[in-house]
């Protein structure tokens, strides 16, 4: 008996590890394990005080307005249309996907871009943090410039985009309030870069993050990019000495202290030959501090310079700040003995100032791999057409050629346009098909249409989706040796068993 028990209790050990074995195959990973951490242990993460710093949460219409998509948490903010040489615009918000190459982590990141013009603009949010502690505001950028029909994947570096970023520690929501504490700049062209800014809270508890960009050419494209933004609190101010109180003098009295006034005195200027008086915003300038100089208001200010309910102003630009009645200078006639009747003049109506509008430019290209970018290789497509309406009317209906294209419209009166693209027979459209514009001041818009031939655009797979499918096959083939093993030690039970029988 002792013979074989041997090789018996051998195979039970056996049996016992295998059967350990498959319960440890079988059983989930950590959620620790692949990602930095032991056993699923990390450190605590440090509070962002940000909302959706990650731009994951949802965008939304800001004012109902279709051309300013902002992220959920974000607010917008813009200068108003200025003059030549190089036109400011509001430029248009989105999000960047389905753009994987302008997203830095994630499923998308906040866009915000001008056509054929540039813009001085950003996003900013309001956030409460301890009075008097040390705040950090992080957030990757980057920025696409390109004339027309340029790389979409490399920028003209001629341009110069000014990316920065900036915290106002009294929470005001001005983006050139001189309270804010700037980051240096960079392009960031085509890469994400990390900008990095410090500052101390105010005494009202409450702190004001800004991005900003102005790009230095009006170039056909004018691109940035933000995402992964983070506001944590990385310390507290000391406490400021106080002051030494030198003694003065004991018999010599002070002069006597001269009186201010209690507010500054209004500015005059000579009104020029049209009756406007102008001013040029200075470098830390409010609306409202510029309507106190003026002896106004707020909302004349709005008024006078078309700005609608925006408070926002930007060193260098010119605002009507007041107006005054011209009056005619009489000439005199020389006094005769019969009066002279002079005949009744004639009154002509007024004669119509045209608003410039602008022109609409309209293509379509070959996405051979479905991205929704024009790359290059690249080319032209005949056969879409592209259909330009004004409300409801269709007023321009165009059949693309495949060369010489982008083909546009030019001179169209100011207003609201739609744009709407129609594949070529037998091919699917890779971008969007429906484009709302507005024109405006000599504005032109370049619409683009992608199309490809297959029957189906090729998905594209992310780095992170690419990741997570190799993640699901690894553990499925973990789980299936751990089947195979858990068979050869129910098969090695059995043995055993039926071995003990006879």
């Amino acid at each position: 008996m002792k013979s074989s028990e041997h090789p018996r209790k051998w195979l039970a050990r056996i049996g016992l590890g295998l059967v350990l074995t498959t319960l440890m195959t079988l059983t989930p990973l950590p959620s620790g394990w692949g990602r930095g951490g032991v056993g699923g242990l990390q450190a605590a993460p440090v509070q962002n005080l940000l909302a959706n710093p990650d731009f994951e949460g949802g965008f939304y219409a800001w004012q109902g307005d279709g051309e300013v998509i902002v992220a959920d948490g974000w607010q917008p903010w813009f200068v108003q249309p200025s003059e030549p040489p190089c036109h400011k615009f509001r430029p248009r918000y989105q999000g960047a996907a389905p753009y994987v190459n302008r997203i830095h982590s994630g499923g998308n990141a906040q866009q915000y871009y001008t056509l054929y013009a540039s813009h001085i603009a950003g996003i900013y949010q309001q956030v409460n943090a301890p009075a008097g502690a040390i705040v950090r505001f992080t957030i990757w950028g980057q920025s696409w410039t390109a004339p027309e029909n340029g790389d979409p994947n490399h920028s003209d570096t001629n341009n110069t985009m000014h990316l920065r970023i900036g915290i106002d520690p009294n929470g005001d929501t001005n983006p050139f309030s001189p309270a804010i504490v700037w980051s240096g700049e960079n392009s960031a062209f085509d890469a994400y870069v990390q900008f990095r800014v410090e500052a101390i809270v105010g005494n009202v508890g409450r702190v004001t993050v800004f991005t900003y960009s102005n790009p230095t050419y009006c170039l056909a494209n004018n691109n940035v990019y933000w995402d992964d933004a983070s506001l944590t609190v990385i310390g507290q101010a000391g406490p400021t000495p106080a002051p030494t109180r030198t003694p003065g003098p004991t018999n010599t009295p002070g002069p006597s202290p001269t009186p201010r006034p209690t507010q500054p005195p209004t500015a005059t200027f000579t009104p020029g030959a049209g009756g406007q008086i102008t001013y040029i915003v200075q470098e830390g300038d409010t609306l409202s501090g510029i309507a106190l100089k003026f002896g106004t208001t707020v909302a004349e200010l709005q008024r006078l310079n078309g700005m609608g309910n925006s408070t926002l102003i930007y060193a260098g630009q010119e605002l009507i700040v007041g107006e005054v009645a011209v009056t005619p200078t009489p000439t005199a006639v020389p006094a005769t003995d019969t009066p002279a009747i002079l005949p009744s003049p004639t009154v002509l109506p007024p004669t119509a100032t045209p608003v410039p509008g602008g022109s609409i430019c309209v293509s379509a290209f070959d996405d051979a791999n479905g991205n929704g970018l024009r790359e290059a290789g690249e080319g032209l497509v005949a056969g879409a057409t592209l259909e330009v309406l004004q409300g409801d009317q269709p007023i321009i209906t165009y059949e693309t050629v495949g060369s010489g294209e982008p083909h546009c419209f030019a001179e169209l009166a100011a207003g609201s346009y739609t744009v709407t693209g129609q594949p070529p027979e037998g091919s699917r459209a890779t971008t969007r098909t429906e484009w709302s514009l507005a024109l405006v001041g000599g504005r032109n818009e370049s619409v683009s249409l992608g199309v490809t031939r297959s029957a189906a655009a090729t998905p594209q797979t992310s780095p992170q989706a690419s990741a997570s499918l190799l993640q699901q096959l690894g553990l499925s083939l973990w789980r299936a040796s751990g089947i195979l093993v858990l068979l050869a030690a129910l098969g090695i039970a059995g043995f055993i068993y039926l071995s003990r029988r006879t």
